[in-house]
């Protein structure tokens, strides 16, 4: 017989007794496991701030090595214990831990005289761990036993309360964003890998049909981020996030993912899995798989044929594969180089592995327009791999996607060109590149309502792309929505500050405006973040020469057309025309036709309206062969 003290807190129509780690509602005893009342105990002492993971892990397991997936169906136990559907008592930090949010509070005072007695059960639930134990060892018989009696009272009450408990309703998960993995493996040089992993259960979710998507480029401004997830599900316009981890030692991966449902920041499911990494199509299948199952997508039967498809890869293909995503997305020479690098030796090491064909295709052709090579010097190996990709996986959406690129930009085959570009998209509806590719062959067309249909579509998935915003009002101008391009070009500057390209798309804008000062200030800081770049000069060209710089705009034209500039023919035709000599202009834009440069947007382009009229400038555009709007 003994006495104790209680220190007792109190939250909403709960109490936990902080020293016999007991919760109650309304003087009935709430169940818990033991370390989520640890947890809860840990959590509440620390209420209005972050407790790390990191120091949940260290206090709950002191001497014990445990995932981060165990912290996370300890909080979903907890969660559900509380019916804190709302996020009204634990707050998931992004990334970094859990918070106590509810107003507590604290008291103290003299506790009853306590008798223990024989055959009393604690009210606790069986600790769902990983602890190893010997099997026919006395001690474990007699544990097996206790557990099924606690398991049988600690059930009954359970039951009877969810029995009298309406049942919740299914949530409601229509789009999804997964937020970048940690990177557990305490290698800097591994970031790479898990960025990759990123992506791969991106292109997973992104393959179902019912689902929408956020792409990679709006997810990974979050990372390393401390944002509640509330907030960036508000940001990213979704129902929930996938966050967690990625631990690679050697050629074994440790991925823990955990769905919350963003809203109300409630854990949905959480789980850990540890694969080979030869098995990681399978693991990322697998992942996808889970999710869907927890929101309660409907899965097609192709879906589902696709995800048990899944197959084993190579280790080092797959590595190779990831480094050649990793550096894809940097959009300068030498990463791209470095890509085309990784990606032939992922299909060296793996000969049928489609997506590394398809990442070579795609690689190949941003090379003509963000690197150092010219249009027509990559049509060939962009050509040859996204055919070698369909070859292999003819239901690849990337692949369609690029084989859609050659068709349209090379060959002006735009009745194939289009069946390629809506068969990616029927593949993958939340493929980004393809839709963006759609919307700019469609303006290309002169479809314009359906282009700007296509890109309202793909600023939904990427929200935070300064890219996709740019794009966007290229396309609002090239339909001659001037005021709706606007704040379109001024948000992708607001994204990227850097982002040279919507600079540029503003400063033609400014110019069919008027506004030639704006217009200039704009090419001229575009050049100081690209340097001298041949389409941005030829750009300052011409707003010399409608600003009646004369002697200045031909020193450009002389600096431009060096072989060694390798000049396109229209930019150099567009600063002519501004100059009001046609003849010269013609000339320059016949070459542009004559070889086949990128001169498809030519009839959507509000630059050449000073010469549309004219009759070289409507037989150049029926060369192109575009089919005429209605039919």
């Amino acid at each position: 017989m003994n006495k104790r003290t209680q220190h007792i807190f109190e939250f909403g129509p709960f109490c936990l007794d902080v020293g016999e780690r007991v919760l109650r509602r309304g003087g009935q005893v709430v169940p818990l496991t033991p370390k989520s009342a640890d947890m809860l105990v840990l959590l509440a002492e620390n209420a209005g701030h972050v407790v790390e993971k990191e120091e949940l892990l260290k206090r709950l397991w002191p001497d014990t090595f445990v995932e981060e997936g165990s912290l996370s169906k300890n909080v979903f136990l907890l969660r559900q214990a509380l019916s804190d559907e709302n996020g009204q008592y634990i707050e998931t930090v992004a990334r970094r831990g859990y918070r106590f949010v509810a107003q507590i509070k604290e008291r103290t005072e003299p506790g009853e005289t306590v008798v223990p007695e024989e055959n009393t059960v604690s009210p606790v639930l069986i600790e769902p761990s990983a602890q190893v134990w010997e099997p026919g060892s006395r001690a474990v018989v007699w544990w097996v036993a206790a557990a099924i009696t606690t398991l049988t009272i600690a059930g009954a009450a359970v039951w009877w309360r969810i029995k009298a408990t309406p049942k919740a309703a299914p949530h409601q998960i229509h789009s999804i964003a997964v937020l970048p993995l940690r990177n557990l493996s305490r290698d800097p040089d591994q970031e790479f890998f898990s960025d990759g992993i990123t992506e791969a259960l991106i292109s997973s979710l992104a393959q179902i049909h019912a689902l929408k998507v956020i792409s990679r480029t709006s997810v990974m401004r979050y990372k390393g981020t401390t944002k509640p997830v509330p907030e960036i599900g508000r940001e990213l316009g979704v129902d929930a996030v996938v966050e967690g981890s990625v631990q690679r030692v050697g050629d074994r991966v440790r991925i823990t993912a955990q769905l919350i449902q963003a809203s109300t920041d409630t854990h949905l499911w959480a789980n850990d899995y540890e694969r080979d990494l030869a098995n990681m199509l399978k693991l990322e299948a697998e992942v996808a798989r889970a999710i869907t199952q927890e929101i309660r997508i409907q899965l097609t039967s192709e879906e589902r044929t696709r995800f048990a498809g899944a197959r084993s890869i190579n280790p080092a293909a797959q590595e190779a594969y990831l480094l050649g995503r990793y550096h894809r997305w940097k959009l300068n020479e030498q990463d791209l180089r470095q890509a085309i690098e990784d990606f032939e030796q992922a299909a060296r090491l793996q000969p049928d592995f489609a997506p590394a064909y398809a990442g070579l295709s795609t690689t190949w052709r941003e090379r003509g327009v963000w690197g150092a090579m010219g249009f027509r010097e990559v049509e060939e190996p962009a050509r040859k791999a996204a055919l070698k990709a369909l070859e292999l996986d003819p239901n690849l959406s990337e692949a369609h996607a690029a084989l859609a690129e050659a068709l349209s930009t090379y060959d002006w085959n735009w009745l194939e060109g289009e069946k390629e570009h809506q068969r990616a998209l029927d593949l993958d509806p939340n493929n980004l590149d393809a839709r963006v590719s759609y919307a700019t062959f469609l303006m290309a067309l002169g479809r314009h309502p359906e282009a700007i249909a296509q890109m309202e579509r793909a600023a939904a998935l990427d929200p935070l792309s300064s890219d996709v915003q740019s794009t966007f009002g290229r396309v609002l101008f090239r339909a001659r929505k001037f005021e709706d391009a606007v704040p379109r070009f001024q948000r992708a500057i607001e994204l990227d500050s850097q982002n040279y390209g919507a600079y540029t798309r503003l400063a033609e804008l400014y110019e069919q405006t008027g506004k030639l000062k704006e217009s200039l200030a704009l090419v001229q800081q575009s050049l100081r973040i690209r340097g001298a770049d041949v389409t941005k000069l030829a750009a300052l060209g011409r707003i010399y020469a409608l600003l009646g710089r004369r002697s200045e705009a031909v020193k450009v034209i002389d600096r431009v057309t060096k072989p060694e500039s390798k000049p396109t023919g229209q930019d150099v035709a567009l600063i002519y025309f501004a100059l009001n000599d046609k003849d010269r202009g013609f000339q320059w834009l016949t070459r542009a036709f004559d070889q086949r440069q990128l001169v498809v947007y030519v009839k959507a382009d509000p630059r050449f309206d000073s010469v549309r009229s004219d009759p070289r400038f409507e037989a150049l555009v029926r060369r192109l062969g575009m089919p005429e709007l209605g039919h």
